[in-house]
C-alpha cells in the first residue's frame, strides 16, 4: 500500500514539475515578455506584430538598419543616454541633463526635425533627421545592451524639445 501511495505521489510531482516549467517557458517566450520597452511601444503603435521580430531573446536586441557607434566620451558606462545627448548637442557632458526627464523641464517643446531632441521620462535621444510620420533617424545612446546606436526609431511616446530654445540648461 505504501509503495502505491509513494508511486502516485512521485507521478504527481513529476507531472507538476514538468507542466510548471513548460508553462514558465511558454510565458517567457510570449511576444510581449521578450520585447524591450521600446519594442512594446512600437508594437502597440503599429497595431500588430507583423513588423516586430520576437522569436527569441536574441531577436529583441536586433536593430535592423542600425549602426552601433562608439560610447560617448566622458559619459558613465551605465544610464548614459542624457550624457550622450548632451555631448552630441553641446559638445560636453552637462550633469543637469544626465536625467532624461530634465530635458523635458529645461527646454521648450518643438516640432520634430534635425537637431531636436526626443525625450520621455527614462530615455532621451537626438534626432539626426526626421523621416515623417512618427519616425526619425536618431543618435540613441544607451539604446539597449549599453550600446549607442544610430538607427530609425518611432517617436511615439516621446516629446520633442528644442535644446537651443528659450529655456537654457545649466552650463
Amino acid at each position: 500500500m505504501k509503495i502505491k501511495i509513494m508511486a502516485a505521489l512521485m507521478a504527481v510531482a513529476v507531472v507538476t514539475v514538468a507542466t510548471s516549467s513548460a508553462h514558465a517557458q511558454a510565458y517567457r517566450d510570449t511576444p510581449l515578455n521578450t520585447m524591450t520597452p521600446q519594442e512594446r511601444m512600437d508594437y502597440y503603435a503599429q497595431g500588430g506584430q507583423e513588423n516586430i521580430s520576437v522569436s527569441s531573446r536574441r531577436a529583441r536586441r536586433s536593430y535592423e538598419g542600425g549602426q552601433v557607434v562608439a560610447h560617448p566620451a566622458g559619459c558613465p558606462r551605465r544610464l548614459f543616454c542624457g550624457c550622450g545627448v548632451s555631448m552630441k548637442v553641446f559638445g560636453r557632458p552637462i550633469k543637469d541633463l544626465f536625467l532624461a526627464a530634465n530635458w523635458l523641464r529645461k527646454f521648450p517643446r518643438a516640432a520634430p526635425g534635425s537637431g531636436m531632441v526626443a525625450a520621455r521620462s527614462g530615455h532621451v535621444m537626438y534626432i539626426i533627421s526626421y523621416l515623417g510620420g512618427n519616425m526619425a533617424q536618431v543618435y540613441d545612446p544607451n539604446s539597449g545592451g549599453h550600446k549607442t546606436r544610430i538607427h530609425t526609431r518611432s517617436l511615439v511616446g516621446y516629446r520633442v524639445v528644442d535644446p537651443h530654445g528659450a529655456r537654457v540648461a545649466s552650463r
